[in-house]
């Protein structure tokens, strides 16, 4: 099963910066629903793959891919990450969440639910299970 965690190990260089120095708290965090896990895992396996090329290439650390955040913000995939040439990567990433249920990861469908002044991308299924438990 993916996690947050399986993400952080299998990237270790775009999540160099993943705890503060001199404390245990993370610096980096990734906040997003089950359904985007699979979406976020890609965009940081090409982001670590992208890092392998530019470190071969001799582009130094502090220019390296590092990730700061991923999340969800308004139904959408917000990224806080450096790195030289990588802002159409992850726009592409972006435009494709635009699409995908943030709980179940299908491209059927989707829609936004706003509940509680929340508001989430759902496919029908899924709308249809979260109506159910009220």
């Amino acid at each position: 099963m993916l996690s947050v965690t399986k993400i952080y190990n299998s990237c270790p260089i775009i999540f160099r910066n993943r705890q503060r120095q001199g404390s245990g708290s993370p610096y980096v965090y990734i906040d997003v629903m089950p359904g985007w896990l699979p979406l976020v895992s890609d965009l940081c396996a090409e982001l670590e793959q992208v890092a392998h090329v530019q470190m071969a290439n001799g582009v130094t650390q502090a220019e390296l891919p590092s990730v700061r955040s991923i999340k969800t913000k308004f139904c959408q995939l917000r990224c806080s990450i450096s790195g030289r040439n990588i802002d159409h990567l992850i726009a592409c990433y972006c435009e494709k969440a635009k699409h995908i249920c943030e709980q179940c990861s299908s491209d059927i469908n989707t829609g936004i639910l706003e509940f509680n002044e929340t508001y989430l991308l759902l496919c029908e299924r899924c709308v249809m299970q979260f109506r159910s438990r009220l």
